[in-house]
């Protein structure tokens, strides 16, 4: 059972209104950032709802934002994905441009095998040798997280291209394309418009799977492989890893429902 204690921040301190806020991210100085995607701009806030600054205003081009939709941090930065200009921006934690991700991607899209798996390289990217897409740029991205290093490597940024319907995986330092997976369908490490994507245990990848109304676990090793699912999910939102957990909130927003989920030892999310 959980209790919630309910405050709206609407207006507060500092002389802001927000207007469809769609993405929410705690930064590591413990400030609250929210994507105003009504106001084309992100927010950062004191946990008691005052404004302390501007990170992304209004605009087209690096370092502005159209309608930033959700954000994902990563140490002393912000990563900030925007459908309407299809870009992911990486800002330092002084609203800073660090690194802008847009036309200049791999063209490394990968499709399942017949195993439905997709395996990595010693190099941690993409095994070639499959069939290849040539989806260059970002159609419509929604959802990102950051997920683990392969081989002492670093870390990986993953996007939801939603309306290229796969996966992009970048090096979070410089921000170089290490390829995709998926396509269109409704079989294993298939995507009918995947909106968001979450890392609730280490390893382990869940994408939701927006027309296809469910919820994709993907184990993600030397191969990447789908462990299980939960259908029925009418719209799904953002998501959310509870800290220190291997647990994380859903939005269902067409029913209008919180789900909180598990990530079993094995095989099955539920």
């Amino acid at each position: 059972n959980y209790n919630f204690q309910v405050n709206f921040i609407h207006e507060k301190k500092g002389h802001y209104r927000l207007s469809s806020p769609c993405g929410v991210a705690f930064t590591s100085q413990g400030m609250l950032c929210v994507a105003d995607s009504g106001q084309s701009r992100v927010l950062r806030l004191r946990t008691d709802g005052a404004l302390v600054d501007i990170m992304c205003r209004p605009g087209k081009g690096p370092g502005l934002c159209s309608y930033p939709y959700s954000l994902c941090p990563f140490q002393d930065s912000l990563f900030v994905v925007d459908p309407m200009q299809g870009v992911v921006q990486r800002l330092t934690n002084k609203g800073m441009l660090d690194y802008y991700l847009h036309a200049n991607l791999s063209q490394e899209v990968l499709l399942p095998d017949e195993n439905s798996t997709i395996q990595w390289d010693q190099l941690g990217k993409w095994q070639d040798g499959r069939t290849f897409g040539t989806k260059k740029r970002f159609a419509y991205p929604n959802g990102a997280t950051v997920g683990p290093s392969l081989g002492g490597g670093d870390k990986r940024l993953f996007v939801a291209d939603s309306q290229n319907n796969i996966i992009r995986a970048f090096d979070v330092n410089d921000g170089k394309s290490l390829g995709a997976f998926g396509g269109i369908g409704s079989g294993p490490l298939q995507f009918n418009h995947p909106t968001s994507v979450s890392m609730p245990r280490d390893g382990v990848l869940v994408v939701g799977d927006y027309k296809n109304k469910r919820l994709q676990a993907l184990q993600i090793s030397q191969v990447v492989r789908n462990i299980g699912s939960v259908d029925g999910v009418q719209t799904v939102g953002g998501m959310s890893v509870v800290p220190g957990t291997d647990t994380f909130w859903v939005c269902d927003r067409e029913n209008s429902t919180l789900l909180l989920l598990r990530v079993q030892a094995h095989t099955e999310i539920g």
